[in-house]
């Protein structure tokens, strides 16, 4: 491998090496949302043809900000949340919902 050809993944923690024109792997690639990559991909291209580089800085952020979500997300899922602790969070309204037996409840941004 030439130097210069390759870099590793713009993802935390990652040491996969990708192409020196792609931002991640193909599997943290893949976990960022199509409008940031969207970002990415046009800022990216605006930056090249001679505007600021600050969209583009931000754009990446945004993309590992939202990668490394995604893993603290699917860690929460499968730890699986302390009872105590998800009930003391719940606003009075919502524990009367649930004790009504109101199966529209919102519980952290979703509705069950």
């Amino acid at each position: 491998m030439i130097q210069g050809e390759h870099k590793s993944c713009f993802a935390a923690g990652c040491k996969t090496m990708v192409p020196r024109l792609h931002l991640m792997c193909p599997m943290h690639w893949s976990q960022v949302p199509r409008d940031l990559r969207q970002a990415v991909e046009t800022t990216f291209a605006a930056w090249q043809a001679g505007g600021t580089p600050h969209p583009y800085v931000i754009a990446i952020r945004r993309a590992r900000a939202a990668v490394e979500t995604g893993q603290k997300r699917a860690e929460a899922v499968a730890n699986g949340p302390d009872f105590d602790t998800w009930w003391a969070r719940q606003s009075r309204e919502t524990k009367a919902r649930i004790y009504a037996g109101n199966r529209s409840i919102r519980v952290e941004g979703t509705v069950r």
